[in-house]
């Protein structure tokens, strides 16, 4: 900064204490506003992760049925002859909604199979 530029400067602001203020204030505003807006997204995206968590589950292992889906026969010699006591039944599938146009992603869990 050249002294003539810092010179007019202070003269300013001493003319002009609240305008100074009000620039600082402003300025340290902005950077509340931004980091609140960082901790708000950090924060929802952590509870979101946790609720697919709580919902979906932590699976390590997936089977697909195709259309046709799996048979009951085979969930029940999973969880009852190979020993898959913590395996859970879930369907989903994608429903017409009342809109037109739209359409719902339909998600069910067994809540006794998947206590946790």
């Amino acid at each position: 900064m050249t002294p003539l530029l810092g010179v007019a400067s202070l003269r300013h602001f001493q003319r002009h204490p609240w305008q100074a203020l009000l620039a600082v204030a402003g300025i340290a505003l902005g950077v509340a506003v931004v980091v609140s807006v960082d901790l708000a997204l950090a924060s929802a995206r952590r509870a979101f992760a946790l609720s697919v968590d709580a919902v979906a589950g932590r699976a390590t292992h997936q089977i697909t049925g195709g259309p046709a889906g799996v048979s009951d026969d085979l969930y029940r010699r999973l969880r009852i002859e190979a020993g898959a006591r913590a395996a859970a039944p879930v369907v989903e599938g994608y429903l017409r909604a009342p809109a037109p146009g739209r359409t719902l992603r339909l998600l069910g869990v067994d809540p006794f199979a998947e206590a946790p």
